[in-house]
């Protein structure tokens, strides 16, 4: 959570042997009881949102300011998906293709484009009474790393990977 990197590498006698992923952790972490921990303990309060008109270079632009992963876009009103780091990367990165034609580059601005429909649409939601077990659960199944906090249809905040796994470590450092 400190260095903000989802996966670290287990070294023994200067060999990767293995990979501790955050997303192993949540596995991990939702065997446990957790109830006790509801979700208006860990959220992101108030998080920055976007329009899905605007541009890429301005959610990046956002993104890279503010130190922020996980960017809900709003689209007539409403929360319509979460974008994040590597959506933006696939977005702008050429896609690679082979044969003669592919020989050369072409420029194109793809960060001069809209947001529109880039990003992921199966964001779990949870209430700020829901308990760790359930919101954790949730980001699972969706194969999703944040979890959007609304009450009466507001949105209030966001829990992600990075939001749980501090809450680890400061259990573990208490």
């Amino acid at each position: 959570a400190h260095y903000r990197i989802r996966e670290v590498p287990v070294v023994q006698k200067n060999k990767i042997i293995g990979v501790v992923t955050a997303k192993r952790i949540l596995k991990m972490l939702s065997t446990k009881d957790n109830k006790w921990i509801k979700a208006n303990l860990i959220y992101t309060q108030n998080p920055i949102i976007i329009s899905s008109e605007e541009s890429l270079s301005n959610a990046r632009r956002i993104m890279t300011s503010k130190r922020v992963d996980h960017l809900p876009v709003m689209n007539n009103g409403k929360i319509k998906q979460v974008l994040t780091s590597a959506h933006l990367l696939e977005s702008i990165l050429p896609l690679e293709s082979q044969g003669r034609k592919s020989m050369g580059s072409r420029t194109v601005h793809k960060l001069e484009s809209r947001i529109g429909n880039i990003g992921s649409t199966r964001i779990p939601q949870c209430t700020p009474n829901d308990d760790l077990n359930k919101i954790v659960n949730s980001m699972l199944k969706a194969n999703t790393s944040c979890c959007l906090v609304n009450l009466w249809e507001n949105l209030h905040g966001i829990i992600t990977f990075r939001d749980i796994l501090e809450l680890l470590a400061s259990k573990i450092e208490s």
